[in-house]
């Protein structure tokens, strides 16, 4: 079933009739909340209060598909604590067989608090939507037509509308992320000055038999990035309606210091739009904080603010077989922010859409995502999520993102992340200048690159003259084809007389991603001043942009790279 939400401030745009009603019996009044005239696909909620034990009168109309005996609607009462206290029972009900609905008249007695009465209405079984709008328009069904009767309407001495900030109890509320809606991330800092006890509440999607979740919370030390707390499989109960609607209520002490309170959402099923079954509180489809503590809450909580910049380096929204590069510079070691969203399959032990960066100087790999340091980003577990901090030292960096021919930004074969435009890799610098510490990288422009042959293609002979004036160090970074100790796509380098001083060969290498046939090399060498020659030779088969099985994970520089590492 497919189910939207209705906000109770905007009735009037969406027709939906929410009637405060005042009547007279005698000399006793009587208050009326009434819910009705919704349409398919809708759902509204009214927040109440009673001052006293009281008698409450509640008359609701469900519809039902004749055809499948199932109800089209439903309707039900929960406290502020999240507890049931009604619900509409058909076996407790008079059915109109004639016009598809069923009534249900019953009285109970109220405690006094705080209390919300929902109702929604479910789209039309699906032979009607199977009929064209023209036949709808001379054949209205019977389910059409007593759509009209359905609703809620509650009678009492002492209820009393009251807005929703009232029923949640907002004056000590710390974090307020409630109705969220799909493909939604929201994140909140806060600092605690004083020791201070915490109620979480948390209202999501998951799937408790296989332990994942697609719209979940959780809390972050800001300083250490440790979550400290989390909605899981482990920690959440049924939350009402659909088995996937999750309920997790915790109860947490922060110690003095700064944390982040983060909620995600996939993109279905939220506050937005249900398909499914909406929980018994739909508002709460997010996370909640209260203060539990005797402290003026301005004394224990005041708001941080976590500064990201502009990404220094975005390769994000990240579609099918692609393998991207940028590069960036560090005059000094630096704490870098990163977020990098990829896909991980278990099957394999292995990602097949990461992120990684490398020293532009020693090609060596600083930071890649692994499975121990990502979580799980939403969606199907295979989402990843990297959000954390590193620190890197003064230099020159190469930030890569690959993909697959599968899963990815625009093309998904499951469900999505959370946030789809995230999939791909972002580098951030908080808290620093960046015009003072971070100047973009190029390869091309780099004067200690001597010779760059890459991205060669197949049936390829390429090479390069180079000089140096004094005996330097070179490093040699070389990636291409070799399999039973042989190398079919390979580099070497020659002197002025033709003498090779250096050459790929298969011992010296290792494997470089994707098929075992890739290989690496990452290689020092000295040489003597002299002019010298650069070549990189490719057969006619598996080379960069025509490969014949899994291409290696640095697909760039599939070929020859000449570095001068002293000046």
């Amino acid at each position: 079933m497919y189910f939207k939400k209705i906000s109770h401030n905007s009735v009037a745009a969406i027709g939906l009739m929410l009637m405060l009603i005042l009547s007279w019996r005698g000399v006793t009044s009587a208050m009326t909340l009434e819910l009705r005239h919704l349409e398919p696909t809708q759902a509204a909620v009214i927040y109440f209060s009673v001052e006293s034990q009281t008698r409450l009168f509640i008359d609701a109309v469900v519809g039902m598909d004749r055809s499948s005996k199932s109800p089209l609607s439903a309707a039900w009462i929960t406290d502020n604590q999240g507890q049931f206290v009604w619900k509409i029972e058909l076996s407790e009900c008079e059915i109109d067989r004639g016009r598809e609905f069923v009534s249900c008249k019953s009285d109970i007695i109220m405690e006094p608090g705080c209390y919300m009465v929902n109702y929604y209405v479910s789209p039309l079984p699906v032979k009607q939507k199977q009929k064209s709008w023209l036949w709808r328009l001379f054949h209205k069904s019977e389910t059409y037509e007593s759509i009209k009767e359905w609703g809620i309407r509650l009678e009492s001495d002492s209820i009393e509308q009251i807005r929703s900030d009232e029923f949640y109890a907002s004056k000590n509320i710390v974090v307020d992320m409630s109705h969220m809606t799909d493909n939604q991330y929201r994140t909140k800092g806060i600092t605690i000055l004083n020791k201070a006890p915490m109620e979480i509440h948390a209202v999501g999607e998951g799937d408790l038999q296989k332990r994942i979740m697609f719209d979940y919370g959780w809390i972050l030390d800001a300083s250490t990035r440790a979550r400290i707390w989390k909605m899981n499989a482990y920690n959440s109960v049924h939350a009402g309606g659909a088995d996937k609607n999750l309920f997790a209520r915790d109860f947490l002490t922060l110690q003095p210091g700064n944390y982040i309170i983060s909620f995600i959402t996939d993109e279905s099923h939220s506050y937005e739009s249900w398909n499914d079954t909406p929980p018994y509180d739909p508002a709460s489809w997010g996370i909640r904080m209260r203060y539990l503590g005797d402290q003026p809450l301005d004394s224990v909580v005041t708001p941080f603010q976590e500064y990201r910049s502009e990404p220094i380096v975005d390769l994000t929204r990240v579609v099918n077989n692609r393998c991207l590069m940028d590069g960036f510079s560090l005059k000094k070691g630096t704490r870098l922010y990163i977020r990098a969203c990829g896909e991980y399959l278990i099957s394999r032990k292995k990602f097949v859409d990461h992120g990684w960066i490398m020293n532009a100087s020693t090609r060596e790999i600083v930071w890649s995502m692994t499975y121990e340091n990502t979580f799980h980003a939403g969606g199907h577990a295979k989402n990843r999520l990297f959000d954390d901090f590193i620190e890197l030292d003064a230099g020159k960096y190469l930030v890569f993102y690959l993909t697959d021919a599968e899963h990815a930004y625009g093309s998904w074969n499951e469900r999505p992340p959370g946030l789809d435009d995230w999939w791909g890799i972002a580098v951030y610098a908080p808290n620093v200048e960046p015009k003072t510490v971070i100047a973009p990288y190029d390869e091309e422009s780099d004067s200690s690159v001597l010779a760059q042959l890459i991205q060669v293609g197949a049936k390829s002979k390429r090479t390069k003259k180079v000089s140096v004036t004094d005996t330097s160090l070179i490093r040699i970074y070389a990636i291409g084809e070799g399999d039973k100790y042989q190398m079919y796509d390979y580099g070497w380098i020659e002197d002025e007389a033709g003498n090779i001083v250096w050459m790929m060969n298969y011992k010296s290498t290792f494997e470089a991603g994707g098929a075992q046939k890739n290989r690496l090399t990452n290689d020092l060498i000295q040489l003597l001043p002299g002019t010298y020659r650069v070549y990189f030779e490719s057969d006619d088969s598996h080379s960069y942009g025509d490969w014949n099985d899994m291409p290696p994970d640095d697909q760039i520089h599939w070929g020859i790279t000449v570095i001068k590492l002293n000046d």
